[in-house]
């Protein structure tokens, strides 16, 4: 079993909690990145196809 250092002499319950609110924050973090990535992809494809829309009307 680790043993650890004086200075950190936390019980395993505390760590185990400490990890775990670490996990859900870094899983969350990620999911939200993933979310406004997805919304700015299709953010970018609409004002594309705007932006394509407006030029084939303007080249006719």
């Amino acid at each position: 079993m680790y043993k650890y250092s004086e200075s950190f002499n936390k019980s395993d319950g505390e760590v185990a909690v400490v990890v775990g609110l670490v996990v859900v924050g870094v899983s969350g973090a990620i999911s939200f990145l993933h979310e406004v990535i997805e919304r700015a992809k299709r953010a970018v494809i609409a004002i594309r196809n705007v932006f394509i829309d407006y030029i084939k009307c303007w080249c006719k």
